[in-house]
């Protein structure tokens, strides 16, 4: 226990250890001073580095100030034009400097000291067109990847830290300016209403006119398909692009989770109407040539793009084009350029591309189908349109149950008369051998006869008829 004296001015402990800290160490008690984390967000300890020193006093709080701006409700013009708070990305804590926990405070400085000289250079040229704020940020960071390994301050600084860093800073400082970026070229709000527009006059496309399979019957086939329209919808929420293209991986791993459970539902139908077959015909040797050709195959992107385009086309994403537009010009070129995030924005790109130019051609349909189709009619032509709606499945269901009962009626069927048929051949066979038994039986009869007559003749007899 603190002595009495120091009771009226000590407080219990920051670091919630039981004992009390003073003024002089932040609020801390000896040894959780000593030991209080090292990062940035611990605006505190930043400024009481060196006691008594205003440059440690000033240093915090300018970083107490950067991170309270960066907590402020940002605001979008209605139109109007009156300003109107928008939701931002909670941050509660620490959160949002994680990727500086682990390194020295001097390079954490450095950071933090770096990002607030580009927020002030880059306020004060915001009205720059979309190419050069885009080329200002992406200088930035090529910037601060040289900093990080060449400056002395960073030299313990391995890989995946740098990599850790320059992806906490690419989040930290587009989302504090994202308001700023977000549709900066005018065009971008324009093209947004075009695409949804098309989007939505494209709704009667089908799985099937994009030459893909789709059992909207399964249950799992029906689960990873919400899933991945969800992650769609939620694209526009996110403000760091890294984010956003977290959203485009969950959804293209949901639509191979279609691709798979499409797959299983077509070799299982496959299967139950190659044991039919089997049932029927008694071929056992072209039942495992059938099960050895039904093997489920990997997916590829010819499967997946298809599918992708017809999921876009399903949920029509808010502001679609504009979210692809920022991921372009604001994201890190080397994520965009390698592993999975990189790979499935360029398929998202190249579906909403084929969605923007599709025509008949692309349907295998004639160009007078396809506009009517787009006119919002139905043309009398072979060109079947299925309803997606609720009812539409419904009736489409009743339909598929109907003639499946047709189906198993005309097996059943088939099925009395093939034991029929046996049960004659049958009755005829034992007929036959009846028959043939009676015949031999009858034949043999007059022989033994004829053989119980003829007995030998005596001596006298045989001397008889010699003297005759």
């Amino acid at each position: 226990e603190p002595p009495a004296a120091a009771m009226s001015t000590s407080t219990p402990c920051r670091g919630q250890c039981g004992h009390y800290g003073t003024a002089d160490r932040a609020g801390f008690c000896s040894k959780c001073f000593d030991e209080r984390p090292r990062s940035i967000g611990d605006e505190d300890s930043l400024s009481v580095g060196s006691t008594g020193s205003n440059k440690g006093s000033n240093t915090g709080s300018r970083i107490k100030s950067f991170f309270q701006r960066a907590q402020q409700p940002t605001h979008r013009r209605s139109a109007s034009g009156d300003a109107t708070p928008i939701k931002t990305a909670a941050v509660s804590g620490n959160s949002d400097v994680d990727y500086l926990r682990n390194v020295k405070k001097a390079a954490a400085m450095d950071a933090t000291s770096q990002l607030k000289l580009f927020l002030d250079t880059f306020h004060a040229v915001r009205d720059r067109s979309v190419e050069a704020k885009s080329e200002m940020i992406l200088q930035f960071f090529r910037t601060m990847a040289t900093r990080i390994e060449t400056l002395p301050v960073w030299k313990d600084t391995t890989s995946e830290q740098e990599d850790a860093i320059l992806d906490g800073m690419e989040r930290r400082l587009l989302t504090q300016i994202y308001d700023d970026l977000f549709q900066a070229d005018p065009q971008d709000e324009k093209k947004d209403l075009e695409l949804q527009e098309r989007i939505r006059s494209l709704h009667w496309v089908t799985p099937e006119l994009l030459e893909t399979h789709f059992y909207s019957e399964n249950a799992d086939v029906m689960a990873s398909f919400t899933a991945a329209q969800e992650q769609l919808i939620l694209l526009d929420g996110k403000r760091a692009p890294q984010d956003k293209l977290d959203c485009i991986v969950q959804c293209s791993k949901a639509i191979f989770a279609i691709l798979h459970h499409c797959q299983a539902a077509e070799k299982s139908i496959s299967t139950n109407n190659n044991n039919s077959n089997t049932a029927t015909n008694g071929n056992a040797a072209n039942n495992n040539s059938s099960s050895n050709s039904n093997s489920m195959r990997v997916s590829s992107a010819d499967d997946f793009l298809p599918l992708l385009i017809y999921v876009v086309l399903k949920v029509n994403p808010p502001l679609l084009h504009s979210n692809l537009q920022y991921i372009q010009r604001f994201c890190s070129p080397k994520r965009l350029s390698s592993g999975e995030p990189g790979y499935y924005y360029t398929n998202l790109y190249g579906a909403v591309a084929f969605i923007e130019r599709m025509d008949a051609t692309h349907l295998k349909m004639s160009p007078a189908d396809f506009n009517t189709y787009m006119r919002g009619s139905t043309p009398a032509s072979e060109v079947q349109v299925t309803d997606t709606s609720s009812l539409g499945i419904a009736k489409s269901n009743i339909e598929r149950l109907k003639r499946l009962a047709a189906r198993q009626k005309t097996l059943q069927d088939g099925v009395h008369q093939l034991l029929e048929a046996i049960e004659r051949l049958s009755n005829m066979s034992k007929a036959t051998k009846l028959s043939s038994a009676g015949q031999s039986t009858g034949s043999l009869a007059p022989s033994a006869q004829q053989s119980d007559n003829a007995t030998p003749a005596s001596p006298a007899s045989r001397r008889s008829s010699s003297a005759e």
